[in-house]
């Protein structure tokens, strides 16, 4: 790592509030030790001990205490003292209660229990590496088992799903296993949640920022959309989690966790509230949903009949699980949870290091859109396939020699031609054409990905399937239907698509299509109720990957994938429109690049296209920092002929008009980047509000002002707006 002395900033300096905004990663300015306040061990009795932990347990309520060996901290799930904070019965009980359920009675009304709200029956076994407990709820008349051990740095805690039974006539909803573990009271400890929200958040425990006023609740892959209808907002996206994880920190380099969920992660949000919500206390957990409640139409007018509420008849299946990994000194902060996340997906299996690092940018070009006439529909040809040669030739006399190229928008019919692919539109090109611009790319080392999606279907290519078996049904019977930029679409079921994507794969071959990318199946995941080929969410992201294991016949360089949820991140070496900053709400205090690093070094990154950009310089100064490629969204034609179709979101996009910025980038990034091409990410520092410094694996690092004052520091100087690259041997 660099060492450096920060000169003392000038008040200007210090006053960029714009820096010290929820845009970026906060300074931190203070390490001090603090008094563990939840340290005390009186009512607990020690489990079990391995190198690194030591399990301590109350054997009435369960409550577990954690001792890291390494540091000497103590990890608590409940609270020491609840009598003297302002918390009412429930609240005490689900502090202490290892296990919380919310039960449907059989007329619908949901009530919640924990293991002291009605002295459930436990039965307390202690094991090897920890312990296991049977536990009936009283009044919901539910049993399960509560499995906690050691593994290394870890705590484990399972319920196996063989486990769970339903003695009486109520129905199991949601469990909570642990909720409190971690948890602080207002500011009394210094650290931070971290919750997985676009590129990665952190909610400092401060009480200057703003208080929530809801729950943080993030699906893990996003809304399951055979459940609940698509939530379209005009000033902030759903909250969605590409990964299934989140953390604490007790001051910063000092003691944290991750936690992963292992299993259930398909019907699991993660929640989090912060001290003045509903309690003191600051609190982050996972939340697994055993059952759905719906609404049903009781009439053949689905959008504006009366409905009744329902409550799913059969429980989902699956074992919950999360694994606690502890972290010590310098590797507790959100670097160090993002390392020991993409050690988790090595050790499992899902990310190889990449053999190569992909091109350094990414230039999208739309084929044709469709524009709706009085009589008919009129086909316009934005970008011919054969243009793609000449703009790949006047690019490299600029210096630029590592590009990939995606084409869209090829089939007849557009952007709404799907499920159709083929054949290719004949105002683009033939299939003679498509199989010889592809090969000429490929000689100059630009490979031609043709852009797919296997999840839409517009109301053209309904007729192809079966309504009650291919096009996707909620749980209350509905059709599927998402609206995405002015555009309505059926979702495909997973099974129909992989059946379809099978049928395609000659076609591909025969007009030379080897590198496909691939929207909406990797970054949807959603159950299926259709009455004659009911699926899970589970079962259907099975098929998903299998799918996409068909595209890419073994080769992961062959897929390039849109927004992929973490269970897709094996199946590709191009991870397309990568978040770059976190929804923003007020509540969050940093965004940081919790994704980037633990993609770095394994999968090629490419940010959102730049058109749409409102800073460009400042947003290329992010993909430096994040160590992320350039995109853009181009065409032959002005855009303004997409003003009438179903793409009449892009407002610029025409080649001419874009080529100076594609250049002026292109080399930005790869001046910045060259020397880290497929490195990992080992730190990441803010050296002062809007400086950072980037460490990677081969001693390189890389330095970002973001302000508008050079940054001085020992031995040099960060231009304003720009960046360093210092190499340390």
């Amino acid at each position: 790592m660099v060492a450096f002395v920060p000169i003392q900033a000038s008040a200007r300096q210090r006053s960029l509030t714009q820096f010290e905004s929820n845009l970026f990663t906060q300074m931190e300015t203070e390490f001090l030790a603090f008094q563990n306040p939840n340290a005390s061990l009186v009512g607990f009795e020690p489990v079990a001990e391995n190198e690194h932990l030591e399990l301590f347990v109350r054997p009435n309520s369960l409550a577990i205490k954690v001792r890291n060996k390494e540091t000497g901290y103590i990890w608590s799930s409940t609270v020491d003292s609840k009598e003297y904070h302002q918390l009412n019965n429930t609240w005490q009980d689900f502090i202490a209660s290892a296990v919380t359920i919310d039960f449907a009675n059989p007329n619908g009304n949901v009530t919640r229990e924990n293991i002291l709200t009605n002295q459930s029956a436990v039965t307390f076994q202690a094991n090897e590496n920890g312990f296991a407990a049977e536990i009936t709820f009283a009044a919901a008349q539910i049993s399960l088992r509560l499995e906690v051990f050691l593994d290394g740095h870890s705590v484990v805690v399972n319920i196996p799903q063989e486990s769970v039974q339903e003695l009486g006539e109520n129905r199991l909803m949601t469990l909570h296993a642990y909720p409190f573990l971690g948890a602080t009271f207002e500011d009394e400890v210094p650290g931070y949640m971290f919750i997985p929200d676009g590129s990665g958040a952190l909610i400092r425990f401060d009480q200057q920022r703003v208080t929530m006023d809801s729950p943080f609740v993030a699906p893990i892959f996003g809304e399951n959309l055979g459940v609940s209808s698509p939530q379209v907002s005009e000033v902030n996206a759903p909250f969605n989690a590409l990964v299934p994880v989140f953390g604490m920190v007790h001051g910063v380099n000092q003691n944290g966790f991750l936690a992963i969920i292992e299993n259930g992660e398909n019907y699991a949000n993660i929640v989090a509230q912060t001290a003045g919500l509903q309690t003191e206390f600051n609190w982050i957990t996972a939340q697994f949903s055993y059952r759905y409640a719906f609404r049903q139409p009781t009439t053949q007018d689905e959008t504006r009949g009366p409905t009744i509420d329902r409550i799913q008849e059969e429980m989902n299946n699956f074992d919950a699980t999360i694994r606690f990994q502890f972290l010590s000194e310098e590797s507790a902060n959100y670097v160090g949870m993002a390392l020991a996340f993409q050690e988790y997906l090595i050790g499992t299996g899902v990310l190889s290091p990449l053999e190569q690092s992909g091109p350094s940018l990414r230039l999208e070009f739309i084929g044709a859109e469709i524009e709706e006439g009085l009589l008919w529909n009129r086909v316009i040809a934005m970008t011919p396939i054969d243009s793609l040669p000449d703009y790949a030739s006047r690019l490299r006399e600029q210096g630029i020699s590592d590009m990939l190229m995606v084409y869209r928008n090829w089939s007849r019919g557009g952007s709404q031609a799907m499920p159709n692919r083929f054949p290719f539109e004949r105002r683009l090109g033939n299939r003679g054409t498509v199989n010889s611009i592809t090969e000429t790319l490929a000689s100059e080392n630009i490979p031609l990905f043709f852009h797919t999606d296997y999840t839409r279907s517009f109301n053209s290519g309904n007729r192809l399937f079966g309504q009650n078996t291919d096009l996707v049904q909620q749980i209350n019977t509905r059709t599927v239907t998402v609206m995405e930029n002015n555009q309505s679409f059926n979702l495909i079921a997973p099974l129909a698509a992989l059946n379809q994507a099978k049928r395609d794969l000659n076609n591909f071959d025969q007009y030379g299509m080897i590198h496909l990318a691939v929207d909406g199946i990797a970054s949807k995941a959603f159950s299926s109720f259709n009455r004659e080929a009911e699926k899970s969410r589970a079962q259907n992201q099975e098929t998903s990957l299998e799918l996409l294991a068909q595209l890419n016949r073994g080769n992961t360089s062959r897929t390039a994938l849109y927004a992929p949820n973490a269970f897709a991140w094996g199946m590709t070496n191009y991870f397309f429109d990568i978040p770059m900053t976190s929804s923003r709400h007020l509540f969050v205090t940093d965004s940081v690049p919790f994704l980037q690093i633990v993609l770095s070094g394994f999968i090629s990154l490419y940010a959102p296209v730049s058109n749409f950009s409102a800073n460009q310089r400042l947003d290329l100064l992010r993909m430096i920092d994040f160590g992320v490629y350039p995109s853009f969204l181009l065409t032959s034609e002005p855009s303004h002929l997409l003003a009438g179709t179903p793409s009449r979101h892009i407002f610029t996009s025409e080649f001419d008009v874009w080529e100076s910025e594609i250049v002026n980038q292109y080399q930005t990034v790869q001046e910045a980047l060259s020397l880290v091409a497929g490195e990992r990410i080992t730190n990441r520092l803010i050296l002062a509000p809007g400086v950072v410094q980037i460490d990677y694996a081969n001693g390189v690092s890389i330095f970002v002002n973001y302000t508008t004052h050079p940054f001085h520091f020992e031995g040099g100087t960060i231009e304003a707006e720009n960046f360093l690259v210092r190499e340390v041997r």
